[in-house]
């Protein structure tokens, strides 16, 4: 509060306002946080709402605790009170004389332009000589590749981002249910603007009550399908759960394991309905992605598409010819990725751990210019490295711990699944037995320790679980019941349908989105407990993969540019001895 308050001899510290430009707009369902200047919107829960809409720029904490307190009906926790301004802080948009440097200098953080590129996305299909003239008549997917709509609704609500929509879109769902004669039934306060640098908006997201998008109806189905058929339907809800790209070679569909059916293999083979949806959508929407033939294997190495594609081709028969050790079939693939950029002329003659203010590339999140005499930069996740792997690693964790609790302390689209992420990424660092100090290790340790000690009390005494104490170098917790997420199964078809379906595309490199898949794996090789609800599973891993933040922080992180060329990143991540 120090370092948010402006202070004066003899008064109590005020609480910093939002910085001018930054709007926050509330109904009865939900509110938000506007920001022209940066490109932000940022959805708030009621508790958060309450209290930004009391920072006047001259209430200090204690005042604002309690007019929050009368108005929620409670007394609030100061701490969540320091977590949420520190929150605010972060994304610049308080009135500090950092958020007014960040905007006046035109400086925009990784996670703040990733909103930005959601209004950006790539060409449309059409944009491209030939790909629109005749109909896809095949697709490659992944091996065994299944699903089938059973109206679960998850892909329905706010856990996902419901967007982006065209202008087009927006106009032809509003405009349809006008010639149906169900004005009533549509609305432009059911789409929520994306900015655009002060221009119209372009681009929109499907807004929602109590999470819920407004056009889902009460039997799980949706309404736009049912009253003006699939083609008035937004495209983003049509491609649902595929991710289908265009390459030099044809068109490649992968599946996301954020769908439930998807994760647990279940349904018919779905290549018919992907070629229907293609083709109905290959002269419109800019959704569907475009693969050039020339491919970034990292900052100083391209390759051809086919050279790639070889690759990956090789990389899903080493994944399946070892179905019960995917993770160190995965590392097999990572090896292989070595040698491939080691034949393609990317082994040059220079330290791989590179001095950071020697590569301005790597100052992402820094924000020098920024700092003032005040010093009010945040010296956390800054994207720093070390010579050390074990150390470089638990760096790259805990930026990535860092970036979640901001998200959480906004309370981003879903926040539970955040925080059980976080959870999972912090048993991760225990793993590493490098920041065994750390407080939140410590206190993840204490909780997995009451855990086990409480599931060792149910069981037989010949399933005694060791509890934990707060010492001790690695939660050593016995699996009772995986989730899952614990099953190898799951595991494989995570990687194979990210190869496939062209994830590691979103990033700058390849090599960039290896270690943002290694993460992941590491995850969903944790063991779940059926008594903690914090053990994050297979639904979660797959919500973060997707997320566009965290492509930026995985891009943006020094220790991804430069960790070491053998794997032993990847190792140190996985929890995987040479030996192993």
């Amino acid at each position: 509060m120090i370092h948010l308050s402006a202070s004066e001899d003899g008064a109590p510290d005020s609480l910093p306002g939002l910085r001018p430009g930054v709007m926050l707009i509330a109904t009865a369902e939900e509110a938000e946080l506007r920001d022209n200047a940066l490109g932000q919107v940022v959805k708030l829960g009621e508790a958060a709402a309450v209290i930004v809409g009391l920072l006047d720029g001259d209430s200090d904490a204690a005042a604002v605790l309690a007019e929050a307190g009368k108005r929620l009906g409670g007394p609030l926790d100061p701490m969540g009170l320091v977590d949420l301004l520190q929150a605010l802080d972060q994304r610049a948009l308080l009135d500090t004389p950092r958020a007014r440097a960040i905007v006046s200098r035109g400086l925009i953080r990784a996670d703040v332009a990733s909103l930005r590129r959601l209004s950006q996305r790539r060409r449309t299909i059409s944009s491209y000589e030939g790909t629109e003239a005749a109909p896809v008549k095949s697709v490659r997917m992944a091996p065994e590749s299944k699903f089938s709509c059973n109206s679960c609704t998850r892909c329905c609500t706010d856990k996902h981002l419901l967007g982006p929509l065209s202008g087009e879109e927006v106009k032809k769902i509003i405009d349809g249910y006008k010639a149906a004669g169900k004005a009533h039934a549509a609305s432009h306060v059911d789409f929520m603007p994306l900015p655009n640098d002060g221009q119209p908006p372009v681009s929109y997201l499907l807004r929602t009550t109590n999470g819920l998008c407004n056009f889902l109806q009460e039997d799980g189905k949706c309404g736009i399908h049912q009253d003006l058929g699939i083609e008035s339907k937004p495209a983003v809800c049509r491609l649902f759960p595929y991710r289908a790209v265009h390459t030099p070679t044809g068109w490649d569909v992968g599946l996301t394991l954020s769908c439930p059916t998807v994760a647990a293999g279940h349904g018919d083979d779905p290549q018919d309905e992907v070629l229907v949806t293609i083709n109905s959508l290959k002269g419109s929407s800019p959704l569907l992605q475009v693969i050039s033939d020339t491919v970034n294997l990292d900052a100083n190495c391209k390759v051809p598409y086919s050279v790639y594609a070889a690759w990956e081709a090789k990389a899903v028969e080493i994944l399946l010819a070892e179905p019960s050790r995917p993770a160190q079939a995965w590392l097999s693939v990572i090896n292989s990725f070595e040698e491939l950029r080691a034949t393609h002329g990317a082994s040059e003659a220079m330290d791989p751990w590179l001095n950071l203010s020697q590569d301005a590339d790597c100052q992402t999140m820094e924000m020098p210019e920024a700092a003032g005499e005040d010093g009010l930069i945040s010296e956390r996740g800054q994207g720093d490295m070390s010579q050390d792997i074990g150390l470089g690693a638990d760096i790259l964790l805990r930026d990535l711990a860092t970036w979640l609790e901001l998200l959480v302390g906004l309370e981003a689209a879903d926040p539970m699944a955040l925080r059980r992420v976080r959870s999972g990424i912090v048993r991760l660092r225990s793993d590493l037995d490098v920041s065994g100090s750390a407080a939140p290790v410590l206190a993840e340790r204490a909780r997995l320790g009451r855990i086990s000690a409480n599931v060792a009390d149910t069981l037989d005494e010949v399933d005694t679980v060791d509890s934990v104490s707060a010492n001790a170098t690695r939660p050593s917790i016995r699996s009772v019941k995986l989730t899952a997420a614990g099953d190898e199964e799951v595991r494989l078809r995570f990687l194979y349908e990210a190869l496939v379906g062209k994830s590691l595309f979103a990033f700058s490199s390849v090599r960039h989105g290896l270690v943002s898949l290694s993460v992941h794996l590491g995850l969903l090789r944790l063991e779940g407990i059926h008594l903690d609800p914090m053990s994050p599973d297979v639904s979660d891993v797959s919500y973060l993969f997707q997320h566009p933040q965290f492509i930026d922080v995985i891009d943006s992180r020094a220790v991804v540019r430069h960790h070491g060329d053998d794997g032993a990143l990847h190792r140190a991540i996985l929890g995987i001895s040479l030996a192993d």
